[in-house]
């Protein structure tokens, strides 16, 4: 996840934040971060197919 650097950006990101930390309360800071830059990355279009073994 970009950490924008204005104002207006930083709190958009921590509004994300905590929309899906309240929304999933058992999730750790750090998989609800991942999680957020999973979304991103598919919203622009940086995926691809998971390989498993």
């Amino acid at each position: 996840m970009k950490h924008a650097c204005s104002v207006t950006g930083q709190i958009e990101h921590w509004a994300r934040v905590g929309k899906c930390a309240e929304e999933n309360p058992d999730l750790t800071y750090r998989l609800t971060e991942d999680i957020l830059i999973g979304i991103e990355e598919l919203e622009q279009g940086e995926s691809s197919e998971y390989q498993f073994g």
